[in-house]
């Protein structure tokens, strides 16, 4: 490189000198140009070309960041490190200055030449060159606001000199605020329309930048494109996106949104005069703006737009008098309906009943639960449901189907999302020990007219409808199999097996096409630390399961032991891992874990390898089909005092780019640590360590990968959650507050969306979080189990449903109709199993007790739950022990205990079932005397001696007598 660049540096040096020799030459002797000084200049015109072929092609753009002297400079470019580079002779230099756009060699990066270009095309794009054909004609019902703007906007620019004569400044700026569809836009486009300025129109969000500067930049080239085709005006629609009050933020993208609006700020009032430029500003939440952008001297007129009122010259007395709010753009789209139906019916003039009729139309899908189509009248407190169970549908005989609409509509959930304020789900660091916290501003005013309200209720319903389709969390499926938290759950690629581990020391197989709403239950139960059938038996909660994502038949099961096991999808055991020597100090010379697991993943790209991490300080890699031995074993070395070298592993994922590349591998340690290693090694060492990630003896129960392979979520215990940057695996690029629960249940997970779109989370209250990955803010929070931790959660791509489990033993499957495929909304379009009459549930204790339809209750969190009127069925886990395995057939059925008696049986069940029970509670003595007088006066076996038998004398014994026939005592051994 070095050779090339002096090289370089030699032609350029000799073709300067051949120029300047030439023209020594010709200036000397002031002749007529000859036909070999004509060669001469074409010869140094191709030397000349050759020097800027050398430059290089293709060409690097990046930044100039600082000069050193007129040789040398420090450039950046968007996506590299800096470099010190040497400045080309033939550079003009008076064009280089900080912040200037510069042309680099492709080899030697050296500076070849300065961009010139001062605006972005970006900001070309904003200028209308067509205005638009609205006027003011178009607008009605806006008298005053179209007389401010013009005073503010229009007249300074036409007649500047009424203001000099007045002696007064006009408006630097306008802003128009209101309710969405009240006009504002259109009179921005009037505005453009009837002026010959200049007219940039810009909306807020495309003033946010993907790199850091870019936004400021493309503000100061927006007003310096303005002021150099001045007059002109600058509309922004939507200054909401940039300009809303500031706070403390930690997130590299809220600071530079809050840089872009500085740079807004100092564009409006700054020390530079801007000249003949107005500016424009549109929003529906003015309540949101800072104070500093809508001041006097920034903005000085702010034009209120409500929506229509009853004037003087409209005459449309019945659509005015009612009481539904309509904007413009509602009465709009009714008077575009009502001329439709007016064509429809081949008529050129719309009639009063055309605006009724589309009136009803509009207001019906305006608003949930309208008028039903030809029911031109409300009827106030009027219940359609009773109406429609009270009175039938049809007469006769009716086959008795299932309505699968209405068993669908069970299921959906009464509380989709909720917006916290005030809490903890609203608070983010502002640094990254997490110290301070500050709530973020509330948005809405607190005392509103009842219009505002009815608009904000009405934007809210959209948002609402928005967030169900964006998120399969309109229904849902519950699922409760165990008895204790569920702690991991995985479903198999193609979504027709889910498998469910807990906390109760076993796994539960589902099978959704065997299910139906009435028999939602698992069809096998498993306990994967099993070895032998034996009445001695180790039970232990199991801490990860997953499907092999390339082969389903493999499922990776990691129960609170020393050995993880592979089985098949039926729950049979085919690989246990072995169990290393725990008495070997060297971990490297293991074959296994010494200690518990906690974690696992497998492979993305070879289905033969899988991954553990162990509370022994090691991360192993696994050869599914070989138990005996480790493939690989990666021992963290741990730089804490006191801790002998070792911490303990506490999360573990392998992930890689879907559009293809290296995979990597990435685990968290006890010691707050960050380990990532290239998923194919060498694993001798990590390729990127972060010591501090997260507060030192916390556990860090969450950790997944992009599907890009580029950003890496972390959970900790410290109740942060921290986004990462693999290719710069120092800082975090984004730290937010949220409460952990990894201390109860060391299994909580985070996980990306299945496109990354999204970060998916459960919290100590029982919300599901759906997390915006490049702020970590949420974009829903919704409600699973209340009152109870949300422990993990599995978003599945084919199924498009959020499967979550709880600490209350519930598994709970989130889906929408319209969006997910199979899973649960298929075994929700089923029709409920029924039970034959024939059937009895005492011999039948096995099979599946279907419920009728009738006996589906709805609750009041907007889940179902059956009812039954069967003893069986109202106790399906008779008969089973606390595992789910069934109790020896040999061992009598216990009662329940009673409240008052708990260590004693009921005594009406004793009194009833048992025989003789009576007899426990008599004295012996007392039942046989009270036969005596029987036996004497009526003998049964000595009645024949009952007239001659001689009265029984018994003689007395004296206390010596009684002292010899007590036994002698026996002596003691010495």
């Amino acid at each position: 490189m070095q050779r090339v660049h002096d090289h370089l540096l030699l032609e350029e040096e000799y073709v300067e000198n051949m120029e300047r020799m030439r023209k020594a030459k010709a200036q000397a002797t002031q002749g007529p140009v000859s036909q070999g000084d004509m060669d001469i200049m074409d010869r140094n015109a191709d030397e000349r070309g050759r020097v800027d072929d050398m430059r290089g092609s293709p060409m690097g753009v990046g930044n100039l960041e600082e000069l050193i002297d007129d040789d040398h400079a420090i450039v950046s470019s968007a996506t590299g490190p800096e470099y010190y580079v040497s400045i080309m002779s033939f550079v003009d230099k008076d064009l280089l200055e900080p912040g200037a756009s510069v042309l680099l060699h492709h080899k030697t990066v050296s500076v070849v030449g300065v961009l010139t270009e001062e605006s972005d095309p970006l900001v070309s794009v904003m200028k209308l060159d067509k205005a638009p054909t609205e006027s003011y004609a178009d607008i009605g019902g806006l008298e005053s606001q179209v007389q401010e703007v013009r005073e503010s906007v229009e007249l300074p620019l036409l007649h500047p000199e009424l203001y000099e004569e007045m002696g007064i400044k006009p408006p630097k700026g306008v802003i128009l605020y209101g309710a969405p569809g009240t006009g504002k836009t259109l009179l921005a486009k009037a505005v453009a329309n009837q002026t010959s300025a200049t007219f940039l129109r810009i909306v807020g969000s495309e003033l946010i930048q993907k790199y850091l500067g870019d936004g400021p930049r493309l503000v100061r080239q927006i007003f310096s494109v303005a002021a150099e085709h001045s007059p002109s005006i600058v509309f922004i629609d939507e200054i909401d996106a940039i300009g809303t009050k500031r706070y403390e933020s930690s997130s590299g993208g809220e600071r530079e949104i809050q840089r872009t609006m500085l740079e807004l700020l100092n564009q409006l009032d700054g020390f530079d005069d801007r000249g003949d430029v107005k500016v424009v500003m549109a929003t529906n939440k003015i309540e949101t703006l800072d104070p500093a952008l809508i001041r006097p001297g920034r903005i000085d007129r702010k034009i209120l737009f409500e929506n229509p009122d009853r004037n003087d010259d409209v005459d449309l007395d019945e659509f005015i008098n009612q009481k539904d709010d309509l904007s413009g753009a509602d009465i709009r789209a009714i008077c575009t309906e009502a001329g439709l139906m007016a064509l429809r019916e081949r008529r050129m003039r719309v009639q009063m009943d055309d605006f009724r009729a589309a009136k009803e139309r509009i207001m019906k899908t305006k608003q949930d639960g309208g008028p039903i189509e030809g029911l031109l009248m409300t009827m106030d407190g009027f219940d359609e449901d009773a109406f429609k169970q009270f009175f039938p549908t049809s007469f006769g005989k009716q086959t008795r189907t299932t309505n699968i609409n209405a068993q669908i509509d069970r299921t959906k959930r009464s509380e989709v999302s909720v917006k916290p304020d005030g809490d903890d789900t609203k608070k983010e660091l502002t640094d990254s020990a997490g110290a301070e916290t500050r709530e973020e501003p509330e948005t809405k005013a607190e005392e509103q007219e009842p219009r505002d309200d009815d608009d904000d209720d009405s934007d809210d319903d959209d948002s609402d409808e928005d967030d169900e389709d964006e998120f399969p969390v309109s229904h849902e499926l519950l699922i409760k199999t165990h008895e204790r938290a569920v702690t991991t759950m995985t479903v198999d690629p193609a979504g027709s097996r889910l498998i469910t581990g807990s906390n109760d020391c076993s796994i539960k197989l589902h099978d959704f096409a065997s299910m139906t709403p009435t028999t939602v239950r698992a069809f096998k139960s498993v306990d994967p630390s099993v070895k032998k059938q034996s009445a001695a038996q180790e039970t232990h909660a199991v801490h990860y399961a997953a499907f092999n994502p390339i082969t389903p038949s493999h499922v990776m099961v990691v129960p609170a032991t020393p050995q993880p096991r592979i089985l098949d999808r039926d729950g049979e055991t085919l690989v246990e891992f072995v169990k290393g020597d725990m008495y070997l100090r060297d971990l490297h010379n293991t074959k296994g874990h010494v200690s518990e697991v906690t974690s696992g993943a497998w492979n993305p790209t070879d289905y033969n390898l899988c991954v553990t991490a162990g509370t022994d300080s090691t991360v192993r890699i696994w050869d599914a089909n070989v138990g005996r031995s480790q493939k690989e074993v990666i021992v963290h070395k741990s730089r804490v005092a006191g801790s002998a070298g070792r911490s303990k592993m506490t999360a573990v994922a392998w992930g890689t780019p879907k559009q293809g590349g290296s995979n990597l591998l990435v685990a968290a340690a006890l010691d707050g640590s960050l380990l990532m290693w290239g998923g194919n090694g060498p694993y001798h060492r990590p390729s990127g360590e972060i010591r501090d990630a997260h507060t030192r003896d916390t556990w860090t129960s969450g950790l997944d990968v992009s599907s890009d392979g580029r950003l890496v979520i972390s959970k900790g215990g410290d109740d942060t959650i921290k986004l990462w940057d693999t290719r710069k695996f120092k800082q975090p690029i984004t730290t937010v507050y949220h409460p952990s629960s990894s201390t109860r249940y060391p299994t909580s997970n985070i996980v990306f969306s299945p496109t990354s779109a999204n970060v998916l989370t459960g919290s100590e209250t029982g919300h599901l979080h759906i997390l915006n990955p490049a702020t970590l803010k949420p974009e829903l929070v919704t409600p699973v189990t209340p009152g109870s931790p949300l422990i993990t959660v599995l978003w599945h791509e084919k199924l498009n449903q959020i499967l979550t489990g709880s600490a209350n033993a519930e598994t709970h499957v989130l889906y929408n109709p319209n969006t997910s495929t199979k899973g649960a909304a298929m075994v929700m379009s089923k029709a409920p199993k029924r039970r034959h009459v024939d059937d009895d549930p005492n011999l039948t204790m096995d099979l599946s007790q279907g419920l009728s339809g009738e006996n589906v209750v709805v609750g009041s969190n907007g889940v179902p739950h059956y009812g039954s009127s069967t003893w069986s069925a109202r106790h399906p886990t008779i008969g089973l022990t606390a595992s789910g395995r069934p109790k020896d057939p040999r061992r009598p059925h216990l009662p329940l205990q009673t409240p008052f008696a708990k260590s004693q049986p009921d005594e009406r069940h004793i009194r009833e079932n048992i025989p003789l029970s009576s007899m426990r509670d008599e004295d012996p003595r007392e039942a046989l005397l009270k036969y005596a007088e029987k036996a004497e006066k009526d003998p049964i076996f000595t009645n024949a001696w009952k007239e001659t038998q001689p009265k029984t004398i018994y003689r007395d014994v004296s206390d010596d007598e009684e002292e010899q026939q007590q036994p002698d005592k026996k002596k003691a051994r010495r």
